[in-house]
């Protein structure tokens, strides 16, 4: 080329040929990419500038075909991508053609994502891509590359081997990047800040997956910043905050007795209690919405009745009995609500099935049917049930180990005390109108019923499977652990008060 001018034309016309993706295997034979390489070091910016633009158009497609993962693998072997990102750093944003670059770039970038998603982790470190993103995030001047840096740092964390190569330095610069809207008067201003804080929370999501971020955020006082946020008014970030902690909580057991010893209990069960809105007019959208933030909030739930320490689980238990059992309630009209749904989905899939002919049903699709209407969400509520029913039987199997204990001893006192001691025994359960004698009978009347409805479900269920013959031992270890030796015990003090009274009347 005679003149820079000269080579920023022709930079600019070869840009057409993204417009014919056949011709590209012409483009390599020429060995053009090998000459842009060169072309890096170039001392006027405008000449990188082209590059770029060209390498956009070159990669841009709505369809991405075989020329197209060509292209982008010349480019990578070319080291053109690496020349790209390491330019990154160097462009000053205040000029309006350097921004424009630094945008192009993060095109590239997008552009690649789509043509080769599994190069993700070598664009992310080995270009020192992921150093520029999260500081470009941190800069507080809201523009649009700060939006477009937000969601391509969300769209490249989604890597599980890119998430665990980011350094607590710099989950520091994301966590305290969100830490500016802890306060209401610091809410985003506008509709591209809010999309680009979304895009920081769903960052933070894929972080919080890998477990040594979880030990991380703990440290860094995440759950305490989550929820300070709460405390706002600004209901989108409402429900980015609770899909953050369904993440951090998930097989994290320090990590739920942080949020319990941070007093988040209030926060979550006013939440949870909160019932949707009955609105005709609620679009899908709307429905996924409630569906997300439920599964979220029921997700959370479930990680604090697991991994809570026994210190502090009791304190989420506790939670379910307060009022009534008014969140029982809620829990049950949940339940009922995403049975109806789910069961409206499973009716609405198996009539597509036979209106279309299908021979077999396609089992993807009829699950992806019913997750989107709320299978998930329901399985939790479930597992929530099954959690609270198991700790009530744990109770209730310490009631009656402590009943049999003191009836036991009961028994023995009555049994083998002295006879100079023993009418002292007996004289007990004549106190205060018999009413020791009221609560024998009314243990006996509780016990028995227990038992009998054991004996009831343990017949039904050898019906049920067929069994030709009970299983005696089975039916034993079944009624005992319904408190059928307590019941044993209940009678024979029963029995040795009935002999003291016969004893009494012989004498008489």
């Amino acid at each position: 080329m005679e003149s820079e001018v000269d080579l920023d034309e022709t930079l600019k016309k070869m840009q057409v040929i993204g417009t014919v993706p056949h011709l590209y295997p012409a483009l390599l034979e020429l060995n053009t990419l090998s000459s842009l390489s060169t072309l890096f070091s170039h001392e006027n910016p405008d000449i990188v500038v082209d590059i770029i633009n060209l390498v956009h158009e070159l990669l841009d497609s709505e369809e991405v075909t075989d020329e197209h993962k060509l292209v982008a693998r010349a480019l990578q072997d070319a080291a053109i991508i690496e020349s790209i990102m390491s330019r990154l750093k160097t462009w000053d944003e205040s000029q309006a053609e350097e921004k424009e670059a630094v945008n192009q770039t993060l095109k590239v970038v997008e552009n690649l994502l789509e043509i080769a998603p599994d190069w993700a982790p070598s664009i992310f470190h080995k270009t020192n891509l992921h150093t520029f993103l999260f500081n470009r995030i941190a800069n507080r001047e809201a523009d649009d590359n700060r939006l477009y840096a937000s969601e391509i740092l969300a769209m490249l964390l989604q890597s599980t081997e890119n998430a665990t190569m980011v350094t607590s330095d710099e989950c520091d610069k994301l966590l305290e990047t969100i830490a500016v809207y802890r306060k209401s008067d610091n809410k985003a201003a506008s509709l591209e800040e809010e999309e680009m804080l979304q895009n920081l929370f769903d960052s933070l999501c894929c972080l919080l997956q890998i477990r040594d971020h979880k030990k991380w955020f703990d440290r860094a006082e995440g759950i305490q910043l989550m929820l300070r946020i709460l405390k706002t008014k600004e209901k989108t970030n409402k429900a980015a905050v609770f899909k953050v902690l369904s993440f951090a909580l998930q097989d994290a057991p320090p990590l739920c007795d942080t949020f319990v010893d941070a007093l988040g209990l209030k926060t979550l069960f006013a939440l949870f209690q909160k019932k949707s809105k009955k609105s005709k007019k609620k679009n899908r959208e709307e429905e996924s919405e409630e569906t997300n933030q439920d599964e979220h909030v029921i997700s959370i739930i479930v990680s604090l009745l697991r991994d809570t320490s026994d210190k502090l689980k009791s304190r989420v238990f506790k939670k379910f009995s307060e009022n009534d059992f008014e969140k029982i309630e809620r829990l049950v009209e949940m339940h009922t609500e995403y049975l109806l749904r789910v069961q409206a989905a499973q009716r609405r899939f198996n009539l597509k099935v036979q209106v279309e002919n299908q021979v077999e049903e396609d089992e993807e699709d009829e699950y992806m049917e019913l997750l989107s209407e709320g299978l998930f969400t329901l399985q939790l509520i479930d597992l929530v049930i099954l959690y609270l029913c198991a700790e009530g039987r744990e109770e209730e199997s310490e009631e009656t180990n402590q009943d049999e204990h003191v009836i036991s001893i009961i028994v023995s006192l009555l049994r083998d005390t002295s006879d100079k001691l023993k009418s002292r025994v007996f004289k007990k359960f004549s106190e205060n109108d018999f009413e020791k004698i009221e609560r024998l009978v009314e243990m006996h009347t509780e016990y028995l019923l227990r038992v009998q409805a054991a004996q009831r479900r343990f017949n039904l269920k050898v019906q049920v499977e067929n069994q030709v013959e009970e299983d005696e031992e089975d039916e034993y270890m079944e009624l005992l652990s319904e408190g059928l030796f307590t019941l044993q015990l209940i009678d024979l003090v029963i029995l040795y008060l009935c002999a003291e009274g016969r004893e009494e009347e012989s004498e008489e």
